[in-house]
């Protein structure tokens, strides 16, 4: 059975930001390799599998999940300090005094400086620096400009059930597609139901930068339907009610117009007969994931869009619930084992 812990750690501890996800990828490929009949890495940096199930013409279902992560990227060097930019979005307010490790052969290590509250005025601790003022030190270490660099943290265990890293956004996606995909040949026999659909799986680079990975990796996999798998805001004491979902409530199903009707509606139906806690997630217009790229991928892709609610996101302690892993994952078993292989009309 797959650790799960284990494989978020061995995701998420590999470096990977938008655009440079090599690492990443390969622990990726990895992992995939004993749940595929084949994987390759597209021009792009995507991770690839494909099942196919044995049936003649049976429709694609795709799994996408993105491999990137936050970073930085060296913009200048100053007297021992490396002016940056970021990758992604990242919240000035949660940088300094943080380390990063600079993705060179070997690594350069730095620390982001930050001004000691002792030495500061008052209206200086109520000031947010933003990116342009922050330096990161490297101790007197120069590194060329337009090298990349991750943030540094090892993943652990949060009390019982919760598990905390760096990059679980979006790679406990990708382990949630792992654990689905062993789940299948027991849900088949359990079910009393053979799968009929192909399934693909993408873990897809540059989501955090524009979702270009997304774009190629549906083009090439030519799915009828399709889930992209990514984190959601997770509730914490001081978080929006009505736009964070409870850790431990179960996968977040997105509903709007982006989002196929038929495939929400299945899911919904699929959760309930199930058992399978799940919470619903309203999105009037783009839902700011994958799913907007594949859905717009040839003649157009039924997909929908499925979240596990993350705390802090876009951090280095991002944190997640391990039974939302589970759920999800079995969610997405079930859901593929009840489709009947009609090539896009029941999804």
């Amino acid at each position: 059975m797959l650790d799960i812990r284990d494989t978020l750690r061995c995701l998420c501890e590999s470096s990977g930001p938008s655009g440079y996800e090599g690492e990443a990828a390969a622990a990726a490929a990895r992992l995939l390799a004993p749940f595929t009949e084949r994987v390759e890495t597209d021009r792009l940096g995507n991770v690839l599998g494909f099942l196919p199930c044995g049936e003649e013409n049976a429709p694609v279902v795709l799994l996408d999940a993105h491999l990137d992560e936050v970073g930085v990227m060296a913009a200048a060097n100053e007297e021992g300090y490396v002016q940056f930019r970021t990758i992604g979005g990242l919240d000035p307010r949660v940088l300094p005094a943080q380390t990063v490790k600079f993705l060179t052969d070997p690594p350069v290590y730095g620390v982001i400086a930050c001004l000691p509250p002792h030495v500061q005025t008052a209206d200086e601790q109520k000031k947010v620096q933003g990116v342009p003022d922050l330096y990161i030190d490297t101790g007197g270490i120069e590194v060329a400009v337009g090298t990349p660099g991750v943030f540094t943290g090892d993943g652990f265990a949060l009390g019982e059930n919760q598990y905390v890293s760096k990059a679980l956004d979006d790679r406990a996606c990708f382990a949630v597609i792992l654990r689905a995909l062993e789940l299948l040949p027991a849900t088949e026999l359990l079910r009393g139901k053979k799968r009929r659909v192909d399934i693909a799986v993408s873990g897809s680079v540059m989501e955090e930068v524009g979702g270009y990975g997304a774009r190629t990796a549906a083009f090439r996999t030519r799915p009828e339907y399709a889930v992209a798998l990514d984190a959601g805001y997770g509730k914490a004491p001081d978080s929006p009610a009505e736009s964070a979902f409870k850790m431990g409530g179960g996968p977040v199903i997105a509903l709007g117009p982006e989002s196929s009707r038929k495939i929400t509606d299945k899911l919904i139906l699929t959760a309930k007969e199930r058992e399978i806690p799940y919470q619903l997630e309203v999105y009037p217009g783009e839902t700011r994931t994958n799913g907007t790229d594949i859905s717009l991928s040839r003649q157009g892709v039924a997909t929908a869009v499925l979240s596990v609610p993350v705390k802090y996101m876009h951090t280095t302690v991002e944190t997640l619930h391990l039974k939302d892993v589970e759920n999800t994952a079995r969610l997405l078993a079930e859901w593929i084992i009840g489709l009947d292989g009609a090539g896009g009309e029941d999804a």
